[in-house]
């Protein structure tokens, strides 16, 4: 392995010595009143992407964009099943409708892929991911979001 061992190395000296922990650590992010919610624009099954969203074979797979949330935070939000949110940060916002239940945890939203915008229904939920670089190895922070959540 190209370590200075050669071998696996759980904790790292070199690490250390390019100012990252030697051990690997987790960093949450900084909780607020403003945007309480983790976002998670994870992938869906059906597309790549948003390759494949705007293909009619694809979309009935897949059926429509959703935000899952889980039935507590739906609650106290007066949230129900089917109903559309709109979910913004500083960066944007976007309008989906609501899948509530045990699927995903309490003050976790999710959404899954890249939906084509054509019908203008406004489910482009990269308007909500971060546009900064990740602290270790310069690459995207799509899922280090925070969002509000709100019943339209």
């Amino acid at each position: 392995l190209p370590t200075p061992s050669g071998k696996i190395e759980l904790y790292s000296k070199l690490m250390e010595q390019h100012g990252y922990p030697g051990l690997p650590t987790h960093t949450p992010l900084v909780e607020t009143d403003k945007y309480p919610f983790l976002f998670v624009p994870g992938p869906n099954h059906n597309f790549l992407n948003s390759t494949f969203s705007n293909n009619e074979k694809h979309t009935k797979l897949e059926k429509e964009p959703k935000l899952h949330l889980n039935i507590k935070d739906a609650e106290e939000k007066g949230i129900e099943n089917g109903d559309l949110v709109k979910v913004w940060n500083d960066r944007g916002s976007c309008i989906l409708p609501a899948a509530v239940g045990e699927h995903v945890l309490p003050g976790v939203a999710v959404s899954q892929g890249l939906w084509a915008d054509a019908d203008g229904k406004h489910y482009l939920v990269n308007a909500l991911t971060p546009d900064r670089l990740a602290d270790m190895g310069g690459g995207a922070t799509f899922f280090s979001g925070r969002v509000q959540i709100g019943k339209i």
